[in-house]
């Protein structure tokens, strides 16, 4: 009957049924509860960090009913606590034979779920001996080595752990790291403050409680899960980006830690009934990356900007379609346009010269060519005769304002009298912009052809984005994920949707310039 009955709800609906009975009477935390559920799920290390009385055990001892045939260890850790209190008493028979062996029944080395409470506060001795545990899942007692069954340990407190302590490594098995912190609705405190006493233990139905052997089974299904190109192309951005930021953010991700990342992210696909991830798994990163109180919010708004910003991994090189679509645009301006004002100019040997005529001081009538190169000079110059010769009976200037000021020199008053004609104004053939005309058909054929493949590329794009917008709104409900985050998902999205629509403006802007 009660197989019968697990075969008519699907993983996803289970999963919602549990974090739902866990989280009954208890206020702003069925986003903890459903992470640190997940955590369970895949047998990971947890770490409830938050101030005193923010109910951390009683979330704990919840999560511990979900699972049948527990057995459950609490401890409240604190500087004066032995390993007697929590690996067991040293037993008295087997010291008398020499044989220095605890005895563990009842105590952690025995327990399968296991939840301690202000970790940091304890000694060395007992947080080495809890390393090893977690490490090897063994534990030295007296002469022989003992297997341990642990599977879960949830520890919590409102410190992390003090650096250069030697707790980095133990620190580091913990994969998850939620926070958990005092109500914030006025409305959700005044229903604890009214609330009866909430109870130690959720209401769980018998039918939705979790086997060891499905638990095995699952671990081994999730391997099969694949990690989709937008989540690995998230984490890779994210990583290098933790590298470059790891001293001003100290922060320090091992290898070991992402490969247990990626497994968290496919068992939360698993459980949405997913056969690859998607942006809503990759939310679970604010609760693995972290590693102190002053750069959780910051590494949270680089999960949040990474995901936004790279929401979409497209077959076609995003950065290559801007890059032809600039050259197309540029050989346009190029072949189709004049990219400088054309001057009517006559040529004397190989330059181009203005032609203009002038008088002399004694109204002499002369023709003067001006160099084109000194348009936009300030220095004065001669002007030349048809055949180069500089006319040094007259002086001229651009002044750096496109029009020419000539000067006649009278020879008799050694220069120092100048007879000021007015400004001479180059002639403009054709404006910078202009189109030109006669431009080889074949030509304009081609250029139209190019602008017509960008458009249709950037309107695939288009198509292929919103089709992925849709099925990730399809899948974007995911019970591990608090609500109010799944709209960074969806805002990423169409922020890139509107990006590729400008660049469709684009592109039609540009074959407008064909026509």
């Amino acid at each position: 009957m009660e197989e019968n009955q697990k075969i008519v709800l699907n993983k996803k609906e289970r999963i919602n049924k549990i974090i739902s009975s866990l989280s009954d009477d208890l206020q702003e935390r069925e986003d903890v509860i459903s992470i640190a559920l997940l955590g369970s799920l895949i047998e990971e290390s947890i770490f409830l960090y938050g101030p005193p009385g923010t109910g951390k055990s009683l979330i704990a001892r919840r999560i511990s009913n979900t699972f049948h045939n527990q057995k459950y260890f609490e401890y409240l850790m604190q500087k004066f606590s032995t390993p007697d209190e929590i690996f067991g008493q040293v037993s008295i028979s087997e010291l008398k034979k020499d044989n220095y062996k605890r005895l563990t029944e009842g105590f952690l080395p025995t327990a399968t779920f296991a939840f301690l409470d202000e970790i940091w506060k304890s000694s060395p001795a007992i947080l080495n001996t809890l390393l090893t545990i977690l490490n090897e899942r063994t534990f030295k007692n007296g002469n022989t080595i003992e297997n341990c069954p642990l599977k879960i340990i949830i520890s919590a407190s409102n410190e992390v752990p003090p650096k250069n302590q030697g707790l980095e490594a133990l620190y580091d098995r913990f994969l998850l790291r939620i926070p958990v912190f005092p109500i914030k609705n006025k409305k959700n405190f005044e229903m604890l403050l009214n609330s009866d006493k909430v109870k130690s233990k959720a209401n769980i139905q018998n039918e939705y409680k979790i086997s060891t052997n499905e638990v095995e089974k699952w671990k081994n299904e999730i391997n099969d899960i694949k990690l989709s190109k937008e989540t690995l192309n998230i984490i890779h951005i994210l990583r290098t980006l933790l590298f470059e930021k790891a001293e001003a953010l100290d922060i320090y991700v091992s290898d070991r830690r992402w490969k247990k990342i990626a497994f968290l992210l496919k068992a939360s696909a698993f459980f949405c009934e997913r056969q690859e991830t998607n942006l809503s798994d990759l939310l679970l990163l604010k609760y693995c990356l972290w590693s102190t109180n002053e750069n959780r919010e910051e590494i949270d708004t680089l999960i949040e900007n990474t995901i936004k910003e790279n929401s979409y991994v497209f077959e076609t090189n995003l950065a290559e379609f801007d890059r032809e679509k600039e050259n197309i645009e540029k050989e346009i301006n190029k072949e189709l346009y004049y990219t400088e004002d054309i001057y009517d100019t006559e040529n004397i040997k190989g330059n181009e010269y203005f032609k203009t005529l002038s008088y002399d001081y004694y109204n002499n009538k002369e023709e003067l060519f001006i160099d084109k190169k000194l348009i936009k000079t300030n220095k004065e110059f001669y002007p030349v005769d048809i055949n180069g010769n500089e006319l040094k009976n007259f002086k001229c200037s651009f002044k750096g304002t496109g029009s020419c000021e000539i000067k006649a020199i009278d020879y008799k008053w050694n220069y120092s009298h100048f007879y000021i004609r007015e400004l001479f104004s180059p002639k403009i053939l054709y404006y910078k912009g202009d189109k030109k005309r006669d431009v080889n058909k074949r030509l304009i054929i081609s250029l139209n052809q190019s602008v017509v493949k960008l458009i249709n590329d950037i309107e695939d794009m288009i198509k292929e984005v919103k089709l992925y917008k849709e099925k990730l709104k399809d899948e974007i409900d995911n019970p591990f994920i608090y609500k109010e985050n799944t709209g960074i998902l969806l805002n990423g999205i169409n922020d890139l949707i509107g990006n590729l629509e400008i660049r469709k403006v684009d592109c039609e802007k540009i074959k407008g310039l064909i026509q």
